[in-house]
């Protein structure tokens, strides 16, 4: 009798061990992250040939700040010169939004915490067979 009480007591410990009702945690997703305030410390000019990085300058920049809320208001400063527009998030496309069109995007290079990376004027060119590829990736810091 205490065989088969030991049995079943261990049979009940295993199940109640290996539930499925425990939820996996998910990562934050980018939309999550990018609320709150952004300001801009640096922007890197990146030129590749046919996908080889062939020039890369980095500069410290000040002035270019970002504050998203999470009702996608987001509202932007430029050396002074503010606005207000609204943003989405698609993966890691970001959409800013005026007047019902998106008017600018923006790849979300990297995001956590503290840190976004953001790939603007990304341009694309074919010259004499060749891809050329040019964009600027500035770094902002969560304030």
């Amino acid at each position: 009798m205490k065989k088969f009480v030991g049995i079943a007591l261990l049979f009940i410990f295993l199940i109640t061990s290996c539930s499925g009702d425990e939820e996996i945690e998910q990562p934050p997703s980018n939309k999550d992250l990018l609320i709150g305030s952004w300001s801009s410390s640096s922007v890197t000019r990146i030129i590749s040939v046919n996908g080889i990085e062939t020039l890369r300058l980095d500069s410290a920049i000040s002035g270019r700040s970002f504050t998203f809320e999470s009702n996608f208001n987001v509202f932007t400063s430029v050396d002074g010169m503010t606005d207000t527009s609204r943003y989405n998030v698609d993966g890691d496309t970001l959409y800013f939004i005026k007047n019902a069109l998106a008017f600018d995007t923006a790849v979300i290079s990297y995001i956590d915490q503290a840190n976004l990376l953001l790939a603007l004027d990304l341009r694309i060119d074919k010259i004499n067979g060749n891809i050329l590829r040019q964009e600027y990736v500035f770094n902002y810091s969560k304030q």
